[in-house]
């Protein structure tokens, strides 16, 4: 399966912005879950922080360290992917399209080999049968520790039934931590969200007064998204909240996201965060003020965005159904198909919504054909709820416990931007 071409487009759930790096070259590159993975050029090196729904990597010979995601998908060839986060984030579902990739993953709860020659090792997961539909591809249960943590501490492997029931078991005489006291209420559990944005907080943050505007710089198929502040530095392409966002925190993880910007007659400029060299006009000569929501705005509709890449191997929706009560659905889709002609071609499907999740790979070739689907509960609750619009965010309380907070902002009446993406009304 040699010369495919995959989509470079397949993100059908995460789907994010680009993040604005005109101004160096970077040797490692930083990135958050929603920031787009298609600009990416072929031999550079990247870590993604944050634990992300989903990473899909278009191109080749690229180096990739990642925290947590519970769904890669890798399009291109010849890529490294290593998880280097701890193991308390969800088990991986694995897609790779290309040729000659190799991955290495703390937990895997589902592994598609579409291409050929492939390489994955895991330390273990749910109990699964890889799809091999590809020529030479390989498997392995890796032996040892894992990777080493973000934090700097060695992972062990996952302990053992019978060492979880010791673990789970009090000592004799000895009071069980976790047992509340005689008329105490319990306190609900909160389940944090496994593709939130990295320095998610619950409160507002206190550096929300201290912006001075949140730009628009709009193109035809993507935005950016500028916020400027009164110690005139500026953050591209925030993937926590504006309203959510800590400052200083942010600075130190995402130091490449940050400028310093001032105005020039009617021109934003920036330059680097460290810099006191020349200043760059901003690609967009008018770019647009976006107001912050006013307090538990209430929309009505079906919100939907539609893609489909250049050569129409990919394409996708999603959509959001919300409602003056203050109710949300949300669902999405996508299709996407890789063939050599003559000899081989393979169509993959996949869908989420309140019902559930499913997928579907069929794969032809000359020795024959297999198909192979898969249904789950990976979706379903976490995709209806209440939801809750305020300043720059969408707080999506689902009915699986989770709470989603997301960006927001509202270009018209008829346009709004949630993570990196246009929806529009449904007329």
């Amino acid at each position: 399966m040699k010369n495919k071409t995959l989509s470079a487009a397949m993100i059908f759930i995460a789907c994010t912005t680009t993040v604005q790096t005109p101004l160096f070259a970077q040797t490692t590159l930083e990135y958050g879950c929603d920031d787009r993975l298609n600009t990416v050029n072929d031999n550079s090196t990247i870590r993604i922080h944050g634990n992300c729904d989903e990473i899909w990597l278009p191109g080749n010979d690229i180096t990739v360290t990642f925290d947590s995601a519970r769904e890669i998908k890798i399009a291109g060839n010849n890529n490294t992917v290593t998880q280097s986060g701890t193991t308390d984030g969800s088990a991986v579902s694995l897609w790779i399209g290309g040729d000659k990739n190799v991955a290495t993953i703390n937990r895997v709860s589902k592994i598609v080999l579409a291409g050929d020659k492939n390489r994955v090792s895991h330390y273990g997961g749910n109990r699964f049968k890889p799809a091999l539909m590809g020529h030479g591809n390989k498997v392995v249960i890796a032996k040892g520790s894992y990777p080493v943590a973000a934090n700097g501490n060695k992972q062990s492997k996952p302990p053992t039934r019978q060492q979880n029931q010791a673990k789970n078991e009090p000592q004799k005489n000895e009071p069980q931590k976790n047992e509340p006291q005689k008329n105490e209420p319990q306190k609900k559990p909160v389940k944090t969200d496994s593709s939130a944005a990295p320095l998610q907080t619950t409160k507002k943050s206190p550096d929300l007064r201290n912006v001075v505007d949140v730009l628009f710089l709009g193109q035809l198929n993507k935005y950016d998204i500028l916020v400027l502040y009164k110690d005139n530095t500026a953050r591209f392409n925030p993937a926590t909240p504006v309203d959510y966002l800590d400052v200083t925190a942010d600075k130190k993880n995402y130091p490449k996201h940050w400028r310093q910007w001032r105005r020039e007659g009617k021109r934003i400029q920036v330059r680097g965060i460290s810099s006191t060299g020349k200043w760059f006009n901003l690609r967009d000569s008018t770019p647009v003020s976006m107001k912050p929501a006013q307090e538990n705005l209430r929309l009505s509709g079906e919100w939907s965005n539609f893609w489909t890449n250049s050569d129409y191997t990919a394409t996708g929706s999603s959509h959001y159904w919300l409602s003056k009560d203050g109710r949300f659905k949300t669902s999405s889709s996508s299709m996407m198909g890789a063939s050599v002609p003559g000899i081989s071609s393979t169509i993959a499907a996949s869908s989420c919504d309140s019902s559930g999740d499913s997928s579907i790979v069929n794969s032809t070739a000359t020795s024959g054909s297999s198909s192979i689907s898969k249904k789950g509960n990976k979706c379903g609750a976490a995709n209806v709820g209440e939801y809750k619009i305020d300043d720059y965010s969408i707080v999506l309380n689902a009915e699986d416990g989770k709470v989603y907070r997301r960006t927001f902002y509202r270009l018209d009446n008829k346009t709004i931007l949630i993570r990196g993406r246009y929806y529009a009304i449904k007329e």
